[in-house]
């Protein structure tokens, strides 16, 4: 069997061409930062809307960025 695999070489499968793939994305940026920490930005974000749900958003943070008060 081993002097077959000398007499016969297998055919190279011929590899297909590298394409770029556009990925819809900019830019990635990674933040070095515990999981508890991204944890409490990420639970403590919250967003208030107009009545309409839209047209006015103000974005806060419960503990870090209070929402004005009206």
């Amino acid at each position: 069997m081993e002097d077959a695999f000398l007499l016969v070489q297998p055919t190279a499968k011929e590899q297909p061409p590298k394409m770029l793939t556009r990925s819809g994305l900019d830019a990635v940026v990674w933040f070095d930062c515990p999981l508890k920490e991204c944890q409490r930005r990420a639970d403590g974000r919250r967003i208030d809307c107009d009545e309409l749900g839209k047209s006015a958003q103000t974005f806060f943070h419960v503990n870090d960025e209070k929402p004005p008060s009206d």
